[in-house]
């Protein structure tokens, strides 16, 4: 991943995934064509789960379905300092396995986990909200396996 000195501890890696309001997912086509797509991936405290709401089909569902392995990427905290010929910024990726959550309760907890991530404390209509996506959305969990990060604040 790059000059040995940006690299961050695991620790920090959790963090920053934590901390990324989108990415981007990785995946590997049925005839090995690279397909990557953003998404609002929410890391789950205290697990190594980070999850996000997709289409019931499409080509990333068929996709995932047929070879769920995936890479998870994300940057947050960019910045280009002015007169300077780089990028400050965090970033972190997460290898592992995509697997859908089919339990409409389990469904429901997780579709509030990312209200909470994206807006957080807005409560009112809420409820609503999970209820109408709840039938169109299928929720994915990616168990990951590994994480890495680093960090360029030329520090």
């Amino acid at each position: 991943m790059g000059h040995p000195r940006r690299l961050l501890a695991e620790d920090e890696a959790w963090r920053v995934l934590a901390e990324c309001d989108w990415g981007t997912l990785s995946c590997v086509l049925a005839d090995g064509t690279p397909y990557a797509t953003p998404v609002n991936a929410v890391l789950e405290q205290g697990t190594r789960h980070l999850y996000f709401h997709c289409q019931r089909h499409g080509i990333r569902s068929e996709a995932l379905h047929a070879d769920g392995r995936v890479c998870y990427t994300c940057a947050h905290d960019i910045s280009l300092p002015k007169g300077r010929f780089t990028t400050w910024y965090e970033s972190a990726q997460a290898f592992g396995h995509v697997t859908y959550v089919d339990d409409d309760a389990e469904k429901r907890r997780v579709l509030g986990l990312i209200c909470e991530r994206l807006l957080p404390g807005q409560l009112a209509g809420r409820p609503g909200v999970v209820d109408r996506y709840l039938p169109a959305v299928a929720i994915a969990r990616i168990d990951v396996d590994r994480v890495s990060a680093k960090r360029n604040h030329d520090d």
